[in-house]
């Protein structure tokens, strides 16, 4: 009698999130589906959502591995959310992209970023993202951080605008962008005038 072997294929297991993807904007109070993939035996997954990279905070524990979740966008209004998933009683983890959490009309400074150095007497030019109608928008900086000083208004959306940098040397400046006659605004992190 001949010898048979026979051998057991072991499907690795992995675990992908796909959507929110990057940059998508989920707006408060709607309802988004968070996807993934996922190869191999996982029968569970865990979901959490973050807006500041740091805290998680619970959305779903021992989901079904359906692929999707549908997810009431709650109120923490972020331009750095991100959902991640895990594995129910695993190791596997996944993180998405960065992603915006929005009302149904908001501004996000994205340029400049916390720690930028921007040039003394140069042209920079600062970027924002906006969600909803918003035309026209005025901005402004600060030194201390509470007087502002005018650098455009009624400037038409969406940007960026070349600002003329003063010539001075700071170590904390925000920008402001609002809504030109309206009540939608945002401010930048903190970053430098350099020489």
């Amino acid at each position: 009698m001949a010898e048979v072997k026979i051998e057991t294929q072991v499907t690795k297991k992995s675990l992908n999130v796909t959507s929110p993807f990057r940059g998508y904007t989920c707006l408060i109070g709607k309802k988004r589906n968070i996807g993934w993939e996922t190869t191999g035996d996982i029968s569970k997954v865990d979901i959490e959502y973050t807006v500041n990279g740091k805290n998680w905070i619970g959305i779903a524990k021992g989901v079904k591995n359906t692929h999707y979740y549908t997810w009431t966008i709650p109120n923490t209004p972020s331009d750095i959310a991100q959902v991640r998933i895990k594995e129910t009683g695993g190791d596997l983890v996944s993180v998405s992209d960065p992603f915006f959490i929005a009302a149904k009309k908001t501004l996000f400074m994205v340029r400049p970023t916390e720690g930028t150095s921007v040039l003394a007497d140069s042209e920079y030019g600062q970027n924002w993202a906006i969600v909803g109608d918003i035309a026209k928008v005025d901005l402004a900086y600060t030194l201390n951080g509470s007087k502002w000083i005018t650098i455009a208004k009624s400037v038409s959306n969406p940007g960026p605008y070349a600002w003329t940098v003063p010539n001075i040397k700071e170590n904390n400046v925000m920008i402001r962008i609002s809504e030109t006659n309206g009540s939608v605004k945002s401010i930048s992190d903190p970053f430098k005038i350099v020489k």
